[in-house]
């Protein structure tokens, strides 16, 4: 008999991210099971699920299933199911979909529930309770800059090679000069000092440091602003990301559902965007063409409608 259940994960924080809701659901079904994670991020990236982390994983990344005495550890990695992940072309609802039915019928086998995925796909489109995060410094952003539209790019490096490589600072700061009635609000920092454009750490107050070393060497995990910056960017204009770190934290149920939003993906593939093959209500506009004059283009003709 399991009282147990650790779910666990190799990789980065978009990885924890994509599938948050498909653990909610079990949470909601198995109510008397103590519940773990294991992985190498910030605590605060899924700290909305109320799942404590309790350490790195201690297992192999290359099973999806293992079991000790009164635990059951279950692979939350997209990549575990290869078969899936090839066939639906990446991380996606419709690869995550039918991967976590093949979890669910374990679980189902082991527990004695009936969890089955929902039919609508779209209720698996991540949600943040932001009541977990600290709001404050970006609410008195917004209360001071409430006359200017706003656009949040995710401007970073892709540490899975997801898109470009570039910041885009030449760009980002010439549309700044031109559109001065908008704010460009940036994730990754470069000097800059036009008014209109601003950085998520200037207006997150993020303190919370955790202090470890990923296998991936990257200690700016050190912090987590993902959250917050995904609350951001539900009160933004548009949103433009590269299908990596901050922007997959943006790709809500509530940015894609939004009818007045306005995003941009530069993803080297349709089929591994979180929203492929999903009714979107927001006017999204994903781009494999990432050539610096079409880049231009296509942020320029987007921000001209705002």
């Amino acid at each position: 008999m399991f009282n147990r259940i650790v779910f666990f994960n190799h990789f980065h924080r978009g990885d924890l991210f994509t599938h948050k809701e498909f653990v909610r659901e079990i949470k909601k079904s198995l109510k008397n099971v103590d519940y773990e994670y294991w992985h190498f991020n910030h605590p605060k990236v899924n700290l909305d699920l109320q799942i404590p982390l309790t350490g790195v994983p201690k297992v192999p990344k290359n099973h999806l299933f293992y079991r000790h005495e009164d635990t059951l550890l279950i692979n939350t990695w997209i990549g575990v199911h290869s078969q899936i992940f090839n066939e639906c072309g990446g991380v996606n609802l419709q690869s995550l979909s039918r991967s976590w039915t093949t979890i669910y019928e374990t679980i189902n086998s082991l527990f004695n529930v009936n969890l089955v995925t929902y039919n609508d796909i779209t209720k698996y489109l991540p949600t943040v309770n932001y009541s977990f995060f600290n709001l404050e410094s970006i609410e008195v952003y917004l209360k001071q800059r409430s006359s200017q539209k706003k656009v949040l790019i995710c401007n970073g490096i892709p540490m899975s090679g997801q898109s470009f490589q570039s910041s885009m600072e030449a760009e980002i700061q010439e549309f700044a000069l031109k559109y001065k009635d908008i704010d460009f609000i940036c994730t990754k920092k470069f000097n800059c000092s036009i008014p209109n454009i601003c950085f998520t750490d200037e207006i997150i107050a993020d303190k919370e440091e955790y202090t470890y070393k990923t296998p991936w060497n990257d200690r700016s995990l050190n912090n987590c602003d993902l959250n917050e910056i995904s609350y951001l960017s539900t009160k933004c204009d548009m949103i433009i990301g590269k299908n990596s770190g901050p922007f997959v934290f943006c790709e809500t149920y509530n940015n894609l559902m939004d009818s007045t939003k306005k995003i941009i993906s530069f993803s080297r593939g349709e089929r591994e965007s979180m929203s492929n093959g999903i009714d979107k209500k927001c006017d999204y506009h994903l781009v494999t063409d990432h050539s610096p004059d079409n880049i231009k283009y296509i942020i320029e003709r987007e921000l001209n409608k705002l």
